[in-house]
């Protein structure tokens, strides 16, 4: 089972983007021959062999490792390796001095307005980046948990402590024989990624582009040999070219971002086929003549057509009531927002929060337009939420309503879990369009990156005001909401 999930993982990375690796089209078909033969087969009834039926939205593989029930906790699936972002929890490492000093090297904050500085900047779209700060800190390409969680908890707290703990992880070096890991290089990319968000209270301003050099070095990471950052080498391919206006170098890097590296990592791997979103949005933007007569254009148009010619004959996946399932999802994130923002704000504040997140939106929709920076709308929902300061203490009132809603996420997630299996049991009953499963399963992704950045914010939140957390072993007020 587990070859099955790594392969489907790199089936699911090959069909949510180009996926220029590099380019090489007839390994592409090679590789469309080699899975088509892989397909696992199961006995009928008769003994005939047939190919794995995909089972409806409801079931999933009793014996699969990805699978994870609400009775491990709601956050279990959304901090494990083998979810969208690989989150893994937040560490703190020992400081060489106060955090103001550290800070203060860097940039120009005043300590007694740190806080309201570090929202106010840490929010807004940079055209380097091209979207919102946490959607590119969540992104499939960037390897490590350590590194990544340093980042989500700069949204979470933003404070000169978290930052000054980002600041320190990026001076780690490599010590002693061996390969270094991975999360010190990636270290490196969240400072840089920092940096270009606080970049009117940077000091040096040519500092991301150095750090951004250290981020592109390889590292060891989940048994692989020799992995890179592909988000780094994305993000410095945009350095390139909106900071120092150089075509040639942003070619080279956003190249190199779109190698998925699986062969770097076992069969068994869960982390093979990890998709880098900003990668291949930055290289459709450019090849749809977001830069002129760019030379790789038309290999990327070729390996398009390619991938739809392997991959994409086959019938949609349209199991029943999968969109009404999808639509339901979405409502119910919708609504456990709304709640969880109940629960930390006062009706202004959410109003004001409201007018935030719909700003943060239609920027991203003109950095679409600009730089090739995709926004999430479900990522959008969320920002709000995020923008709030976590409250220390709330009333008997909001903290029954933060307590139903944590219980609710467990289902949300549970669910969005049980879909994902479905889609994965399609794809290898070798029936349906593999384009088409991709499709789903990036809406899927989107859907539980999501719901698993505001869970992180509600534990935060419920653990400073002394709320219970959901027993994860209660299920008996758990009922699915698919159909």
């Amino acid at each position: 089972m587990k070859v099955k999930i790594s392969a489907f993982l790199i089936i699911t990375t090959l069909l949510t983007s180009t996926n220029v690796s590099a380019f090489d089209l007839d390994a592409l078909k090679k590789l469309g021959e080699e899975l088509q033969k892989s397909m696992p087969q199961q006995l009928g009834k008769d003994g005939s062999s047939n190919p794995a039926q995909s089972p409806n939205t409801r079931s999933s593989p009793t014996q699969d490792p990805l699978k994870h029930s609400s009775n491990s906790g709601e956050l279990s699936f959304c901090e494990s390796e083998k979810s969208v972002f690989g989150f893994s929890g937040y560490t703190t490492i020992n400081l060489s001095g106060s955090p103001e000093s550290i800070v203060i090297e860097y940039f120009d904050i005043d300590p007694t307005l740190a806080e309201l500085q570090l929202r106010e900047h840490l929010f807004t779209i940079r055209p380097i980046i091209g979207v919102t700060f946490p959607e590119v800190i969540t992104d499939g390409g960037m390897w490590s948990g350590e590194a990544r969680s340093r980042g989500i908890e700069l949204i979470m707290d933003p404070s000169l402590t978290t930052l000054a703990q980002i600041i320190q992880a990026s001076k780690q070096e490599k010590k002693g024989f061996g390969a270094v890991d991975i999360q010190v290089p990636e270290s490196k990319l969240v400072m840089a990624l920092v940096a270009i968000q606080l970049e009117p209270l940077l000091k040096d301003k040519s500092l991301p582009g150095r750090l951004l050099k250290e981020a592109r070095k390889p590292g060891k990471y989940a048994g692989g040999t020799s992995v890179k950052s592909r988000l780094a080498y994305a993000i410095s391919a945009r350095w390139e070219l909106i900071q120092e206006n150089d075509q040639q170098l942003f070619g080279s890097f956003i190249i190199q971002s779109g190698d998925n590296q699986s062969l770097e990592f076992s069969s068994t791997s869960f982390v093979a086929g990890r998709t880098c979103k900003l990668c291949f949005d930055t290289m459709d933007w450019a090849a749809a003549g977001g830069i002129p007569n760019w030379q790789f254009a038309s290999n990327v148009e070729q390996f398009k057509q390619m991938r739809d010619q392997i991959f994409g004959s086959k019938p949609s996946y349209n199991p029943p009531n999968w969109d009404a399932n999808v639509a339901a999802l979405r409502a119910q994130a919708r609504s456990l927002n709304e709640k969880t923002a109940g629960s930390f704000e006062s009706a202004k504040g959410q109003s004001r929060s409201k007018a935030k997140g719909t700003e943060a939106a239609r920027i991203s929709r003109e950095g679409q337009n600009t730089y090739g920076g995709v926004p999430d709308s479900e990522l959008d929902q969320a920002i709000s939420i995020m923008q709030t300061q976590t409250p220390k203490y709330m009333e008997s009132e909001k903290k029954e309503a933060l307590a139903t809603a944590l219980k609710e996420r467990m289902v949300l997630v549970n669910d969005i879990q049980t879909m994902q299996m479905g889609l994965l049991n399609a794809t290898f009953s070798g029936n349906y369009s593999y384009v088409d499963i991709g499709a789903k399963g990036s809406v899927l992704n989107s859907l539980t990156r999501s719901a698993c950045l505001v869970a992180f914010a509600e534990r935060r939140a419920a653990r400073a005001s002394e709320i219970a957390l959901p027993d994860p072993s209660d299920t008996s007020e758990e009922e699915s909401l698919l159909r």
